[in-house]
């Protein structure tokens, strides 16, 4: 991204002592201008690094950014990249803890945030089931729906019949949910507010939220609060990525939080990140007339009038018709080949992502045409589901024990790695964890060993618990030993250093180098191309973006009317910087359940008004207009 520095709406924003509300597209520069203005306080303000908060939606974007501001900072100079170090870079979960734990001091410091599939939400629905039946995701959102609609200070009128069921097991593990913990902290802002504002000495402090679209009521409510106590502030989003309506989000508070602060309003109106075409493409969901734009321009402007195709076969803009699903996987399959033949001899190879809806993840469908029709190409390409999941289970394994083995060890640690243990059923990771429960003294480890026996399922389920009785009392001797049945060839007094790293991104980098784990794919062995679904995509950007099978029965709901669905394909259009591919079927009949689908209607309008290479897909793969 490179904005030029006379832009007077980045300069505006970068140096302005008031505080300032962005609303924008996609690929206009907003996390740019966060870096900048960081970059500013830093090097002419003299402000504290410590003082300066970066608060995201998604743990991914939160350690983007502080990658690409320790980059830009050793261009500069090496010192400032050891200021930049010290800067608070995290997700509002991370915040809110932090805040809690200085409100309320040691006893806060044992409580920590419910994750996704936490083992606590297992005993909280065993608990509450004699009403009607919740899953775990379900009762993560009625939870986030009670608490966003709550008002701090006053009693609720009709909370659900579980919660005080629910709020009981969290006591008696020492957690949260998010929602409950910042309900928390507006209670005790509204019971004492100069000894909240004095304690986090937000006088001093500077804020800088990022996907501001994306945080629920109860968050947003929180966020605000800490823009009126700051001593400067910053909030950026666009209304027209609030994709996660599930969190009961009001996209809308974006644009209250400019009135309601009486905030300078500063507007980034150009898309630098895309192609035109993309934009184009883009566009064409922003021209239904009764889509809700939030008071940005009619339509997203690009930056260039046109834009050089990454290869001549392949263009900026593409539509790809298939016969049938198989041959939209033989497709995808054809192009990845290709790309692996043509540079094979390059210093680096393009990026890539496939973007599929729902569960329907291709990637089976892929390796399979890989396999069978290019299996000369297929060993250079490799396909990763999901986003941050390229690290190996011996990486993430080993994260996990560098937190429990540290000093600021927490309940929420052990629960991770339980959780973990619960997923995949590994007696010796079992073994790992447990033993070294009782050297840090924490008195429920009985409990969370109950947990998990509850849930585990499958063979070897006896010999698991004759090995959790044993590790249970097992002492931190047995730590080396756990280590190698675990085949990680790490010593103990390794993990325990890179365990004192106070910084996230420092301590995953310290246990790549331990297992000789380099942090992603490298571009000399292959193609690697992320595969994941469509609410995945925030805060991902590649070369080559490819949407897989656009059949209306999954990406459009309500006849397209439903403005999630549309939001969440803008989303996804925006995702490419040099080219964007969506494949579709003619035929989708299904001749077990005797029903038929068809294209989505973006896709025809896309064909209809922009100028994209329409292209066929037959057997022998994809036949380019330039071949």
């Amino acid at each position: 991204m490179n904005l030029n520095e006379t832009d007077d709406s980045l300069r505006e924003f970068v140096i302005s002592p008031q505080g300032v509300v962005v609303n924008a597209g996609p690929g206009t520069g907003k996390t740019f201008a966060l870096r900048r203005r960081a970059n500013f306080l830093i090097t002419k303000c003299g402000v504290d690094p410590k003082d300066i908060f970066y608060v995201t939606f998604i743990r991914g974007i939160a350690g983007q950014f502080r990658q690409e501001l320790e980059d830009a900072g050793l261009r500069q100079r090496e010192e400032l990249c050891d200021e930049i170090q010290q800067m608070n870079v995290g997700t509002f979960h991370s915040l809110a803890l932090g805040h809690l734990e200085r409100l309320e001091g040691a006893r806060s410091r044992a409580v920590s945030i419910l994750f996704e599939g936490d083992p606590v939400l297992d005993d909280a629905l065993a608990i509450i089931h004699k009403g009607p039946a919740l899953s775990k995701e379900h009762l993560q959102i009625q939870l986030a729906h009670h608490y966003a609609t709550a008002v701090p200070g006053q009693p609720c009128t009709d909370p659900p019949h579980w919660l005080s069921s629910f709020e009981q097991t969290c006591e008696r593990y020492q957690v949260r949910d998010i929602s409950m913990a910042v309900a928390e902290l507006l209670r005790v802002y509204s019971e004492s507010r100069d000894v909240f504002v004095n304690t986090l000495a937000l006088s001093s402090e500077h804020f800088l939220f990022d996907e501001f679209q994306d945080f629920n009521p109860v968050e947003q409510a929180y966020a605000k609060l800490l823009c009126e106590q700051c001593s400067s502030y910053r909030i950026v989003g666009d209304v027209d990525q609030s994709i996660f309506g599930w969190r009961y989000v009001n996209s809308r508070a974006l644009l209250e939080a400019a009135r309601t602060l009486d905030a300078e309003t500063v507007a980034f109106d150009t898309v630098r990140r895309c192609p035109p075409e993309v934009v184009a493409a883009a566009n064409t969901i922003l021209a239904n007339p009764s889509w809700n734009r939030g008071g940005l321009p009619p339509q997203l402007t690009a930056q260039r009038e046109r834009s050089e195709p990454l290869r001549p076969w392949l263009p900026p803009l593409a539509v790809i018709r298939a016969s049938n699903q198989r041959m939209i996987a033989r497709a995808v399959a054809h192009i990845l080949s290709r790309l692996v033949d043509e540079y094979a001899n390059a210093a680096h190879y393009p990026s890539v992502l496939i973007i599929y809806f729902g569960t329907s993840d291709p990637s089976a469908k892929i390796q399979q045409e890989l396999d069978k029709q290019y299996s000369t190409q297929a060993s250079g390409i490799s396909l990763i589901r999901g986003p941050g999941k390229r690290d190996a289970p011996e990486v993430e394994t080993l994260m996990l024990l560098a937190d429990t083995w540290s000093e600021r060890a927490k309940p929420y640690h052990w629960r991770k790695l339980l959780a973990l243990l619960a997923k995949n059923a590994s007696t010796q990771c079992t073994q790992a964890v447990l033993a070294t429960l009782r050297g840090h003294g924490w008195t429920d480890a009985d409990g969370y060993v109950g947990l998990l026996m509850e849930n585990l399922r499958g063979e070897g389920l006896e010999e698991l618990a004759e090995q959790l009785q044993f590790a249970a009392g097992a002492d931190q001797d047995d730590r080396q030993a756990f280590l190698r049945e675990l085949n990680l060839a790490v010593p103990q007094d390794d993990v325990i250093r890179v365990a004192r790293e106070s910084d996230y991104h420092e301590r995953r980098e310290g246990c790549l180098e331990l297992l000789g784990v380099s942090d992603s794919p490298s571009t000399s062995d292959g193609l690697t191309v992320d595969v994941v679904k469509q609410t995945q995509v925030k805060g991902m950007t590649r070369d080559i973006v490819m949407l897989y099978d656009c059949r209306k029965s999954l990406w459009e709901k309500d006849g397209g009317n439903d403005y999630e669905y549309q939001r969440v394909i803008y989303v996804c259009l925006t995702r490419a910087t040099r080219s964007l591919v969506l494949t579709v079927a003619d035929n989708y009949r299904d001749k077990q359940r005797a029903r038929t689908d068809r294209p989505a209607d973006f896709v025809n309008s896309i064909e209809q008004l922009t100028e994209c290479c329409r292209v066929r897909a037959d057997k022998d793969g994809v036949a380019w207009p330039e071949d």
